[in-house]
């Protein structure tokens, strides 16, 4: 897109991609990282990536409460975020979604509060979360599901419904500003529903013989149990269920543990604000600004420090990939091709492909990435990507199907110790994480 200032209409990257017209997601995302990484480096990426996330963390925890025992209270849950969050995220558009996530939240607070919000932050929220992230679905479906929620309260306890519902139409015109339109809001909805979305690891249930993952459902059980008994009684049923689905969320799909805690974070707040104390009262009299500014350094300097470390001692942005193996992977399909010797194409796992579509620049082009499974590669390609993953015993014949002679995969993976006894094939490369194997040539034509 940068080179070309037009959006692609074909795939250039994947020679297993169904032809035609398709969408680019995120394209705000991918022109914003692309700019970044050309012009300042892939470690510009990272620093970018530690910039977002402690904004969004950052106005989570400010913006819940304005006091001072409810935000050390409620700090220790907010760097939790960070952890949850380092087993998920790299620098792609999921750090723009968990950040319009928390502008939502307080969105939701907002009107739950009865306060008002211009429909023009609304709608260009919307448009730019819709160019960001495909989470943006959420910007429409919060709204309203949250006023379907308010029902359960009595109408003295409860917030006017109309600004939820308008809400969420407001959301859904700006969904329209994208360079698709209509169809990119159809695609993104499909994406969610498609049953191969919930075959990725992020969106199946967490590890929970890891202690760490049981943590943000049980905080949550005793946040619904305390609901029911403190803090206002506005909205009190309808926070107790918006928590409970979010908890359900969490323990279905690991990607949701880190949204489970920021609303438990927001529901939380005002319970501790509504508390009397005399911590909080003293807190009361400091100017709003001083307790923010305070709030902000202390919050910039324990999430700095953490950053520090964590920069110290993953410093190379390419670490996990696979830069030595693509380069013999990519000379010996130039010197394949110019022969005129077939097969000729480079077969690897999904998750190296957006290495070597960085790489490689669509010269050559490779088999799979971690894009658009459900239309670009939603012609089988994505399961026989994991068939192949798996070393499964059709692997040979899916080696035949997509005309593979080079295969650039990870080192010790099934299909590599497979490859390894397999005649025909030759070990021509490897080091840490990957291997070279190519097959035996024939000349195009024989």
């Amino acid at each position: 897109m940068l080179a070309h200032r037009a959006l692609p209409q074909h795939d250039p990257f994947s020679f297993a991609s169904t032809p035609g017209r398709w969408l680019v997601v995120s394209p705000g995302t991918c022109i914003i990282l692309a700019a970044i990484a050309s012009s300042l480096g892939l470690s510009a990426l990272m620093v970018v990536g530690s910039i977002l996330e402690t904004l969004a963390v950052g106005i989570l925890w400010l913006g819940s409460s304005r006091r001072l025992l409810p935000r050390l209270v409620l700090l220790p849950p907010a760097l939790y975020v960070i952890q949850c969050d380092a087993e998920d995220v790299s620098v792609r558009g999921q750090l723009f979604g968990d950040l319009a996530f928390v502008l939502l939240l307080g969105l939701l607070a907002r009107l739950r509060d009865g306060k008002r919000v211009h429909p023009a932050w609304i709608v260009a929220g919307s448009a730019l979360w819709v160019n960001l992230h495909p989470s943006f679905l959420l910007m429409a479906l919060l709204p309203l599901a949250s006023s379907l929620l308010l029902l359960l309260d009595s109408a003295e306890n409860r917030p006017r419904l109309r600004p939820f519902a308008a809400a969420s139409g407001w959301a859904l015109a700006g969904m329209m500003v994208n360079p698709y339109g209509p169809a990119y809001v159809r695609h993104a909805l499909g994406t969610a529903m498609a049953t191969s979305t919930q075959s990725y690891d992020l969106f199946r249930s967490p590890p929970f013989h890891d202690v760490g993952w049981l943590i943000p459902p049980m905080i949550g059980l005793l946040l619904m149990i305390a609901r029911g008994r403190w803090g206002p009684s506005r909205a009190r049923r309808a926070e107790q269920t918006f928590v409970a689905c979010w908890v359900v969320a969490a323990c279905l799909a690991r990607r949701y543990a880190p949204q489970l805690i920021a609303v438990e974070i927001g529901v939380f707040a005002p319970m501790l604000d509504s508390m009397d104390s005399r911590l909080a009262r003293r807190a009361g009299r400091l100017s709003e600004k001083r307790l923010a500014a305070a709030g902000l350094s202390t919050f910039a300097l324990l999430t700095a420090a953490i950053a520090a470390s964590w920069l110290r001692e993953r410093k190379d942005p390419l670490r996990d990939v696979p830069a030595a193996a693509a380069e013999v992977a990519h000379d010996a399909e130039q010197v394949r091709a110019h022969a005129g010797a077939w097969p000729n194409r480079i077969v690897n796992p999904l998750h190296w492909g957006g290495y070597l579509a960085y790489a490689w620049m669509g010269h050559p082009k490779y088999f799979i990435d971690g894009r658009d499974h459900v239309v670009l590669f939603g012609n089988g390609t994505n399961s026989d990507a994991q068939s192949l993953w798996a070393g499964a015993p059709d692997s040979d014949e899916l080696l035949d199907t997509y005309e593979a002679g080079i295969v650039l995969w990870e080192r010790g993976a099934p299909l590599d110790l497979r490859l390894r006894t397999e005649p025909g094939w030759q070990l021509v490369h490897q080091d840490r994480i990957a291997v070279v194997y190519l097959r035996e040539p024939h000349r195009a034509g024989d």
